[in-house]
């Protein structure tokens, strides 16, 4: 993403980050919310408020009418910039991309979770060929 690509009064998507303040809230107002499976409860509309030099300032309305307003910080790969405590969304131009980062994610932690036992020992499911197989595919050499 580059600054150029947002607009004043564009409809973004703003992934609710699970575990933050706003996650929270979202349970809070629909216990629904507690299944993280339940994606699109976590993907919400945003509208561009500001394009600035440094800042896109997104604001979120929820259900309530509350309007929640957070800044991307340009320079930091459009980060949430927070005055404290962690930060509550995930900046995206489109609902797929929003979609696809956290397919990604989700992935990665099921990779992750096979490969860990795979590492400790403890699941011998995979077969000398399903890994060499694995690394090809992956691009992988072992030296």
């Amino acid at each position: 993403m580059q600054r150029s690509d947002f607009k004043k009064g564009q409809i973004v998507y703003l992934l609710i980050r699970t575990g933050s303040n706003r996650a929270r809230e979202l349970i809070y107002q629909n216990p629904a919310a507690k299944n993280t499976k339940a994606i699109d409860l976590y993907i919400v509309e945003g509208i561009v408020k500001t394009v600035g030099p440094k800042y896109i300032t997104v604001e979120e309305t929820d259900e309530s009418s509350y309007t929640y307003t957070a800044k991307f910080a340009v320079h930091l790969d459009f980060r949430e910039e927070t005055n404290f405590g962690g930060s509550n969304y995930q900046l995206f131009l489109s609902k797929q991309a929003a979609y696809d980062a956290v397919e990604y994610k989700n992935l990665c932690l099921a990779f992750e979770s096979e490969f860990s036992l795979c590492f400790k020992g403890r699941n011998h499911t995979f077969t000398l060929q399903q890994l060499k197989k694995a690394a090809e595919i992956l691009q992988i050499t072992v030296d």
